[in-house]
């Protein structure tokens, strides 16, 4: 990776170019280097990346003249975690007033580990709504059907990926999937989350 510095000054400023000992990250020039910078001509500093994991790496870039010392903050952000679901969650014809319960998997095919929160509308419910699931491992949730009166019904379960501090929601990830059409009760996808449509026929009485 590439940084440019720009002198803004008339004048030339001498920079002195440093950044603190890490196994990922390393300038190409020497630490501790002095640079002129001439006004209105762009300077650049090289870095060297070097990634362990595929996960988020930070660090600094600090250039200190005879006047100031900049910070430059350097990130670098890791593939987001991916999980995988069944096409369909199919509830066939449930009684009226009873509650019928499916077993969803939900598999994460990445290499990193990954938060989810699970939402979806009455009459459907799921447990657990948030959870982890580790890198290729799988977890098993329970979508939940209840209905007061007879009929067809469809809903939808969206669930928000996070691979990274969940105070940071800027950073939050989801994956989005084509979307499909259902004739019966079943879970589709969606763009821009994991979505899918649940449908539960009841029977005339």
């Amino acid at each position: 990776m590439v940084v440019s510095l720009v002198n803004k000054d008339k004048l030339p400023e001498v920079v002195r170019i440093s950044m603190e000992s890490s196994p990922y990250f390393q300038l190409v020039c020497s630490n501790n280097a002095y640079r002129v910078v001439m006004p209105g001509v762009p300077a650049h500093v090289r870095i060297r990346f070097t990634p362990g994991k595929g996960k988020d790496y930070s660090h600094k870039l600090i250039c200190t003249t005879a006047r100031e010392r900049i910070v430059v903050p350097i990130q670098a952000i890791g593939a987001p975690a991916i999980l995988e679901f069944p096409d369909q969650l199919d509830f066939s014809e449930c009684p009226v007033k009873q509650s019928s319960q499916k077993t969803l998997l939900v598999r994460n095919v990445s290499k990193r580990a990954a938060r989810y929160q699970l939402s979806t509308q009455s009459p459907f419910s799921v447990v657990p709504a948030t959870g982890t699931v580790g890198a290729g491992d799988t977890v098993q949730v329970t979508v939940g059907f209840h209905a007061l009166m007879t009929g067809d019904y469809s809903g939808s379960l969206c669930c928000n990926t996070a691979t990274r501090d969940p105070r940071d929601q800027e950073r939050q990830e989801s994956r989005g999937m084509p979307r499909e059409s259902l004739g019966k009760p079943g879970l589709n996808r969606a763009p821009q989350c994991h979505l899918k449509d649940i449908d539960a026929e009841i029977p005339g009485i």
